[in-house]
């Protein structure tokens, strides 16, 4: 498998992760923003930015171990999902009713615990498999 085989494998499972985790994720409800019942109509913006990061560091790691790769992919990857799911959270729940900064925080992590460890751990599982090929 050419390298090149390998960035489009590891962008379209960062891709495809990204949607699972957001969809899974989101909360019901209208969002203040634009009274949709979905995050779809933005949710390719959302995929893109953390595409954009994920490439930036598998360039910065071009000389590390395929691990140190993915682990580090992985964990930007999960903070990214926490960020997504907090401007999520604070769209469609927050804005509706009375939160503080640090009950939404809460909130995101006690949701977002089971579908950010399914969602990483299949991203880690995918990528470590597909940047070992050779």
């Amino acid at each position: 498998m050419t390298s090149n085989h390998k960035i489009v494998l590891f962008n379209l499972s960062a891709v495809i992760c990204t949607y699972v985790q957001v969809l899974w994720s989101a909360p019901e409800g209208v969002s203040a923003a634009d009274m949709s019942n979905s995050p779809i109509a933005y949710l390719h913006w959302y995929a893109l930015i953390s595409l954009i990061f994920l490439n930036c560091l598998l360039l910065m790691l071009k000389r590390k171990s395929i691990l140190s790769k993915v682990i580090l992919s992985t964990l930007v990857l999960v903070i990214f999902w926490l960020l997504m799911n907090y401007m999520e959270f604070n769209d469609r729940v927050a804005s509706w009713s009375t939160f503080s900064v640090m009950g939404i925080w809460i909130h995101v992590l006690l949701n977002s615990i089971l579908t950010i460890a399914v969602c990483g751990a299949a991203f880690f599982i995918i990528n470590r498999n597909i940047l070992q090929r050779t």
